[in-house]
């Protein structure tokens, strides 16, 4: 996955800098497979935990934090927990990608989204109804199973558009799903913006090669890396009181390219 190879690149990157080392597992959003590398981990006494939790581990998150070891959750958070947090701020990336598309004259934008309760799936959906909101305009919202295959998300992005005429733009909540978006688009022979305006929420090293590249709600991967680390350092370190919970929201930015409308 592109966001977060970059993100372990430039977290190990940083953790080396001050004398520590990564050990990676990936959970595959499984909350058993999460629970089961937790309790690996444990056994191996690891020192600190950066996390990016599934739904359904809060009681083991919870455990950790009791016994006083350094956890700091990413990209999502669990609302019932009261943990170290570093993102995004989701809410504002897709307010801001969906003012653009309303006010470059987009009047029917969907979104294309997972279907997921989690914290950075809700808040990017918050924001693209806000914005909607600011302009009276009517939401139209695709929810894709995050277990669907690449030609399953095609397909469905493809109806998506052949059930709604005249829909001209259509924000992405990850760039993965943007490009199933894309290549449903191409295959049904419309274009990029003249029929389509086209957003990704995360950007990708192939988004800026696409004919026309790829608009993207770009997060600042080794910001966001280094405020990680440096969140869980002072935990290690016990320069922040026990009690107290950290959590930081990072801006992302607007990256405009040939797939939309022009600059306002």
């Amino acid at each position: 996955d592109y966001f977060f190879s970059h993100i372990a690149y430039h977290l190990e990157e940083v953790a080396y800098q001050n004398g520590y080392k990564i050990i990676y597992c990936s959970t595959e959003n499984d909350p058993e497979k999460t629970r089961q590398l937790l309790a690996l981990l444990r056994v191996r006494q690891v020192d600190g935990y950066i996390i990016t939790p599934p739904e359904g581990i809060e009681s083991e998150i919870s455990g950790l934090i009791d016994a006083k070891i350094p956890v700091v959750l990413f990209d999502r958070y669990l609302p019932d927990v009261p943990s170290d947090y570093v993102g995004l701020d989701n809410y504002n990336g897709t307010l801001l990608a969906t003012r653009h598309l309303a006010a470059t004259g987009c009047y029917k934008i969907a979104l294309v989204t997972l279907s997921s309760n989690q914290t950075q799936m809700t808040e990017r959906m918050d924001g693209y109804l806000a914005g909607l909101a600011e302009y009276r305009l009517e939401p139209i919202v695709l929810k894709i199973a995050f277990e669907k295959d690449a030609s399953g998300a095609v397909l469905d992005c493809s109806q998506l558009i052949q059930d709604n005429p005249g829909l001209d733009a259509i924000l992405f909540t990850t760039n993965y799903l943007a490009l199933a978006g894309i290549k449903g688009i191409h295959e049904l022979g419309l274009t990029m913006p003249g029929d389509i305006s086209v957003i990704a929420f995360d950007d990708h090293d192939v988004f800026p090669m696409y004919n026309p590249p790829i608009s993207a709600v770009v997060q600042p991967l080794e910001a966001i890396s280094r405020q990680l680390f440096t969140t869980l350092l002072a935990r290690l370190e016990g320069r922040i009181e026990l009690h107290d919970v950290s959590r930081i929201s990072i801006q992302p930015e607007l990256v405009l390219r040939g797939s939309t409308r022009g600059k306002i």
